[in-house]
């Protein structure tokens, strides 16, 4: 089946709660994330063959290549802990801080995304809202995952060392070019661009810890309402010790604790898919899809939407579902101008390929073609690591407005 490149304006209408207005750093109890659950993961070696399923690889090894963490994998422990109460809590359930309800685990304050009414347990490996933002620069906040170590002398060095990292929320050092001013400089259709763009960064970045995995009410390995703080050794990172961030945003949704959405029926998501969420999808609608499409779906519908095809980000060349967006970032200039940033998970074909790191950051603008806007280096990662979470930026409250959207064509899935 072809693969749209067209592009449509989408609106959407965001129901208005409040003025925009500049924050400091991220309130830990607007985060809203996901965590790593227990993804099927394609083992075939390259060229990239069918998937075949295999129980229990993680956000490290999406793939299944099986060079990363000794699998099967267990959950993310918090996840385990809260299914008794909200069951059945997968990959695909949003959580927020448990402290807005004064419980020590987190809360699900968003149905499970459904992407079919039958395959209700799907993954969501990376989300994001739609914020319009005509700033000059923005802040960069990623996480990171269990076998990532960072660079010497970095945020993300410390709490490795501390065995913390794969719960916690960093910042890049720097304030870094607004990738909205981007749009347009990439050749069209062109797949992955070398050198396109000017780098914001110098290849000797830092990072700080901006969230503690403490504070989102999650656990470094000393079990499910047991926090560690930041500053504390942690147990050694063994088969389902520590939860992994695996997506987030910077938006609250229970404003008074209650365990649902104060604004029902408004809160619009992009997401993706591991890629044996994709293959599974595809097999039952019999159309291709891709861990590197990226998803629309509204919280209280079954309904998900095909929102952008990974062919109009530039992936997926060497074959569909070869390529995993495994964070995201949407960017909109509110007048119709549109990209995001995004990394892809350890073993997508584009990176092994043209010898690119699952931690370096990218750009597309939905055009065909993706470039690199920020390396692992730039950020204070090493090539060996993977940034597996890229939130809005905080820079705006996300308390929004309708927006108009840079989206391709979209296919339903029903």
């Amino acid at each position: 089946m072809k693969r749209s490149h067209a592009i449509t304006v989408l609106t959407l209408s965001i129901l208005l709660l409040g003025p925009i207005t500049a924050v400091g750093a991220p309130n830990p109890q607007n985060v809203i994330f996901s965590l790593d659950d227990l993804p099927v993961a394609p083992i075939n070696p390259p060229p990239y063959a069918p998937p075949v399923p295999v129980r229990g690889w993680g956000a490290e090894d999406p793939f299944g290549v099986g060079v990363f963490l000794p699998g099967p994998l267990a959950p993310s422990p918090s996840l385990v802990a809260v299914a008794p109460i909200y069951s059945p809590v997968w990959d695909s359930t949003i959580l927020q801080t448990g402290t807005i309800s004064g419980s020590m685990i987190p809360d699900v304050h968003l149905a499970p995304v459904i992407l079919f009414s039958q395959f209700p347990h799907a993954s969501i490996n990376a989300m994001s809202g739609f914020v319009p933002d005509r700033s000059p620069e923005i802040s960069l906040y990623f996480s990171v995952d269990r076998v990532s170590i960072g660079m010497p002398q970095t945020a993300v060095s410390n709490q490795a060392v501390l065995n913390q990292q794969p719960g916690d929320i960093f910042e890049a050092l720097g304030n870094y070019p607004s990738p909205i001013q981007f749009t347009g400089a990439l050749p069209p259709g062109a797949g992955y661009v070398p050198n396109a763009l000017p780098t914001a960064g110098t290849g000797l970045g830092g990072n700080t810890l901006t969230i503690d995995e403490s504070q989102l009410t999650l656990t470094a390995g000393a079990g499910p309402g047991v926090m560690t703080p930041a500053n504390v050794l942690a147990p050694p990172i063994t088969q389902g010790s520590h939860d992994n961030l695996d997506a987030m945003d910077f938006r609250p949704l229970d404003y008074n604790g209650d365990g649902m959405i104060d604004a029902p029926g408004v809160f619009p998501m992009l997401f993706s898919v591991n890629p044996d969420d994709a293959a599974a999808l595809g097999a039952l609608t019999s159309t291709m899809v891709s861990a590197a499409d990226i998803f629309t779906a509204t919280p209280l519908g079954n309904i998900s939407t095909i929102a952008i095809p990974a062919t109009s980000s530039g992936l997926d060349a060497f074959g569909v579902n070869t390529d995993d967006i495994d964070a995201l970032h949407m960017i909109t200039d509110g007048a119709g101008g549109g990209g995001a940033l995004f990394s892809l998970a350890p073993g997508s074909a584009s990176l092994v390929i043209h010898n690119l790191s699952a931690a370096d950051i990218f750009f597309t603008d939905f055009n065909g073609s993706f470039s690199i806007y920020l390396t692992a280096g730039d950020i204070g990662l090493l090539p060996s690591d993977n940034v597996d979470a890229l939130p809005e930026p905080a820079t705006m409250s996300l308390l929004a407005l309708g927006c108009l959207v840079l989206l391709p064509k979209r296919r339903r899935l029903r």
